[in-house]
């Protein structure tokens, strides 16, 4: 890092970079957690561990959609971001209800 340079960091930039950020490191905590921890599943602090970062990374992506400079581009994008979400984050528990 250069001392006394400033970096201009556009704000779509900064969202895109967020979104890859959170998205590995999730998924390297996840890898990590149900590799190296036996019965991860049984133990609640770890499974509470992997859900809560699971849905961090689900959340995560309204970010793209956030990066988008054009506004109606932008809307579409949230619409479709907000879609995803509530995709993800309902499927598992469709997937483990008796229905």
């Amino acid at each position: 890092m250069m001392i006394g340079k400033k970096y201009n960091i556009d704000v779509s930039t900064a969202f895109l970079i967020g979104f890859v950020a959170i998205n590995f490191a999730v998924k390297i905590s996840i890898v990590a957690i149900q590799n190296f921890a036996n019965d991860w599943v049984t133990v609640k602090p770890l499974a509470l561990a992997v859900l809560f970062l699971q849905v961090l990374a689900t959340l995560s992506y309204i970010l793209p959609a956030l990066a988008i400079k054009d506004k109606t581009y932008r809307i579409a994008g949230i619409i479709l971001s907000a879609i995803m979400i509530v995709i993800l984050l309902v499927s598992p528990i469709m997937a483990t209800s008796k229905l």
